[in-house]
């Protein structure tokens, strides 16, 4: 899937940058994916994100860490 937001502001963080709005977007996604198929998430390493920023990486995995615990 491909998803192009046309709303949210690009920010720069720790020599790179982040989209907060397209973070929480990824984040609330995953939440949908995982209530509708709960085996999905069961196996870890069957979902890749992919981002050219570190920084809106580190904020995705921080979102997910945080919906795992």
């Amino acid at each position: 899937m491909f998803f192009d937001l046309q709303y949210g502001r690009m920010q720069e963080a720790n020599m790179s940058k982040v989209n907060y709005d397209e973070a929480n977007f990824v984040f609330s996604l995953l939440k949908e994916m995982a209530s509708a198929s709960p085996a999905l998430f069961k196996r870890a390493g069957k979902i890749g994100i992919i981002s050219p920023y570190k920084a809106q990486v580190l904020v995705i995995r921080d979102l997910l860490k945080r919906m795992s615990s």
